[in-house]
């Protein structure tokens, strides 16, 4: 009835948290990719309705779609880091699956909008690289 670990037990958790320590840090810095694509999309709108001939609907409708594709990204990162920190292949499995949708979120921003400029394109299709 010891309750010591064994050497074998120890250096299998390092390793397993040593494997699972990239996929985290990947995790965050998408976050912090998914902030600032966000950010850089919501101020080229505005920049869009401002300097091209745009309909109101069209504002609104990508504006909407910039919210659902934050909300969307986000919760697919949170549910990411807990899978990997709980171990949970459901979570992980759900993280996986949230990628389709985003993916045709990106897709949305690299063709078919009102307007594409360069830069979104740029951004669409490094988050589409990174997507999963």
């Amino acid at each position: 009835d010891d309750d010591s670990i064994s050497c074998s037990e120890l250096c299998a958790a390092c390793l397993g948290e040593w494997l699972l320590s990239p996929l985290q840090l990947a995790l965050r810095m998408a976050k912090w990719y998914v902030n600032t694509y966000v950010t850089i999309f919501a101020v080229l709108i505005w920049y869009k309705a401002n300097v091209f001939t745009y309909a109101a609907s069209s504002v609104v409708e990508e504006a909407l779609l910039l919210g659902f594709f934050f909300m969307l990204l986000t919760t697919q990162l949170d549910l990411g880091m807990r899978g990997c920190r709980t171990r949970s292949a459901a979570l992980i499995g759900v993280f996986v699956w949230l990628a389709v949708p985003a993916a045709f979120l990106f897709g949305y921003h690299l063709s078919y909008q009102v307007y594409v400029l360069h830069l979104e394109v740029l951004l669409a299709a490094a988050g589409l690289a990174t997507l999963g």
